[in-house]
């Protein structure tokens, strides 16, 4: 037992020598990515210039893994000498000085998505290289750096767990205090040396062609025998929602087209992983068959809906990788299905093209958008006649309904790209020159009608003299729900039919309470002001028997398109119950 486990140690070190001989360049740019790790680890948040700048290193170094891994896998395909090593080398180093220099001092989301879809890219290439140019069994390649990926996401997870554990009890034990950012450390050193060295180390030469056998059980059973009937009930279902369509003769809600994009992307990476074993079962070689076919209902629905929110609401980022994704299924699908000698590189090499058309150049997610919303924008301003030669008239007499429009495309711009996006917005724009701009200061809320009422008391901390009280219950009632608390003694519950709360005392009935009149007295008395003080939300009722006192926490309620009766209503509140 100690020869085998000896053995597996010693494996295990051969291996990461193995692969910092194989990838020096990764394994140093590794090394970078810890060193600037657990320096913004132990770094102060108010050290702001200094956070930016290791914020962008840490950022192109990450980009510079994928690069130099699949520079390496570029050298061994093709067979080239140090010089042509070296000058590749070279060239990287010089483009991560660019894209250094090219990320923004201020981060934002719309940087950080074309990080990721830049890195995805990267990393679909690198196991792309090895099988380019005529080679078989590239699926098989893939599912085997796959497993391999998670063998080591297993040894990290427990090497990370057993220093930790180690340093806790030290710690503990011989009454030390160590800073807790060594925690993080450790994760960073193990995620970042560890992982990626053992990884690499896995990978097959490149020259070494995997077996035409290859394919672990456990996949085996999880496409076949578990993935597939989960996707076969999924479209049923759908199917079925289509029926119900031709019945109501309702349109496709919104969520359905990320639902169904999620499905369509797995059903093609299932697809491609059972290629080579299809024949095997006659399930899945049906499956194979006739699914590109059956999943085509799906994608028009899925093009129908998200065709309806664009051209009810524009074209967001979200909403252009819904159309590329369900656009990206749909040719895979034709593909898979007319194919009649199956690449499946093909499929990576279209998902390579698809990301980068998506983060970068005039066709991309947020060149689109920037330019929709900015044609939206500008017909709201024409149609309120405060444009004129795309300068902005500011208009001081707009209804609350035009205002939060005005605002809403304002608060898009920021969020998801800049101001300086926006065409008619002068430069240097910010949220203090809304008044200057547009005539009225900028607001996220704008008042609510009396259909929809709310009222808060937030604080966390009250004293209040219960010694008069004989009970206290905490209580959040919600007037569509039946609700029953009992104690040895009292009993309270509230009928959602005719929205009355009993309180009995020993099977007596001592109280009845119109909720709904509760709650319509409520709001006369405070008349949109929200509370201040306890008094504000304290309410007192008298009974033959019994006393009460409500502290009111939240209350909120909402009527109905009559204003008639209330529709929907909820409330947690304190009651102090005093037996006369």
């Amino acid at each position: 037992m100690f020869k085998k486990l000896m053995k597996q140690i010693l494996n295990l070190i051969e291996g990461l020598k193995k692969s910092s001989r194989r990838f020096p360049e990764t394994i140093f740019i590794v090394f970078g990515v810890v060193i600037v790790g657990i320096i913004l680890n132990h770094m102060d948040y108010n050290q702001t210039e200094a956070l930016e700048t290791y914020w962008r290193i840490l950022l192109a170094l990450i980009l510079g893994i994928p690069i130099y891994s699949a520079g390496k896998l570029v050298v061994e395909k093709f067979n080239l000498n140090v010089l042509y090593r070296i000058l590749m080398d070279v060239g990287f180093a010089i483009f991560l000085v660019i894209y250094y220099y090219m990320i923004p001092k201020d981060i934002n989301g719309e940087f950080m998505i074309k990080f990721m879809l830049v890195n995805t890219s990267l990393y679909l290439l690198f196991s792309l290289i090895p099988y380019m140019f005529k080679r078989e069994n590239y699926s098989r390649y893939v599912l085997n750096i796959i497993t391999n990926l998670f063998i080591t996401l297993l040894f990290s997870l427990v090497l990370y767990l057993g220093i930790n554990a180690i340093i806790f009890t030290v710690e503990e034990l011989f009454e030390l205090n160590f800073d807790n950012d060594i925690y993080f450390d450790m994760f960073i050193i193990i995620a970042g040396l560890f992982a990626v060295t053992h990884f690499l180390g896995s990978v097959l030469p490149i020259e070494k062609d995997i077996d035409n056998e290859y394919y672990p059980p456990v996949w085996r059973i999880l496409f076949v025998y578990i993935v597939l009937p989960l996707l076969s009930v999924y479209t049923v279902i759908l199917y079925a929602y289509f029926v119900r369509l031709l019945i109501v003769k309702e349109f496709p809600i919104n969520m359905l087209g990320h639902l169904v994009v999620w499905y369509g992307l797995i059903s093609v990476i299932i697809l491609f992983f059972i290629n080579r074993i299809k024949s095997n079962n006659a399930y899945t070689q049906m499956f194979y068959k006739y699914f590109p076919a059956v999943i085509m209902l799906p994608l028009a629905m899925l093009f129908v809906a998200i065709g309806s929110r664009i051209a009810d609401f524009g074209l967001t980022p979200p909403r252009y990788f819904v159309v590329i994704s369900g656009l990206w299924v749909f040719g895979s699908m034709i593909y898979i299905f007319f194919s009649k000698s199956f690449k499946s590189t093909i499929l990576v090499i279209s998902a390579i093209a698809v990301l980068l058309i998506s983060a970068y150049g005039p066709q991309s997610a947020f060149s689109l958008s920037i330019n929709n919303q900015n044609n939206r924008f500008e017909d709201l301003l024409v149609e309120l006649n405060m444009l004129d030669n795309d300068n902005i008239i500011p208009r001081s007499d707009l209804n609350d309904e035009e205002m939060k429009d005005i605002n809403e495309f304002v608060r898009y711009f920021d969020r998801n790209h800049s101001f300086d996006d926006v065409r008619v917005l002068p430069e240097d724009f910010e949220y203090k020159n809304m008044e200057k701009v547009f005539g009225f200061e900028y607001s996220y809320y704008y008042p609510k009608s009396r259909t929809d009422i709310s009222y808060f008391y937030d604080k966390d901390s009250l004293i209040v003299d219960i010694s008069s009280y004989d009970y206290l219950v905490d209580i959040y009632l919600d007037i569509r729900d039946d609700f029953i608390l009992e104690s040895e003694e009292v009993l309270i519950e509230f009928d959602k039919t005719d929205k009355l709360l009993r309180i009995f005392i020993d099977d007596d009935e001592v109280a009845e309470i119109d909720m709904i009149q509760f709650i319509e007295d409520f709001d006369s008395r405070q008349n949109g002001q929200q509370p201040q003080t306890v008094d504000d939300v304290t309410v007192n009722m008298y009974f033959d028997k019994i006393q009460l006192e409500f502290i009111i926490k939240s209350l909120f309620y909402e009527l109905t398109d009559e204003n008639v009766d209330i529709d929907y209503g909820s409330m947690e509140f304190r009651m102090f119950i005093k037996i006369k």
